[in-house]
């Protein structure tokens, strides 16, 4: 997975999400640490490796049909 256009700042809270914490109520109590703005900075990283993810999933499925109908909903 490649996202690209992240500020220094986003690739260095992805960095640490990634290699510091494991499990989802780890992450949960690291974003209950955090000033509103980091927090909301964290959760939209977060969405944003999710939709990511599920590309990748659909570009790598065998259901030609679904990804069509998902592809109108990208645009």
């Amino acid at each position: 997975m490649k996202i690209e256009n992240l500020t220094k700042a986003q690739v260095e809270m992805l960095d640490f999400m990634w290699n510091e914490l494991g499990a989802y109520e780890e992450m949960n109590d690291w974003l209950d640490t955090l000033d509103p703005a980091d927090r909301r900075q964290a959760e939209s990283l977060q969405e944003l490796i999710l939709l990511e993810a599920a590309e990748t999933l659909v570009e790598q499925s065998k259901y030609r049909e679904a990804n069509k109908i998902i592809n109108k909903f990208r645009s």
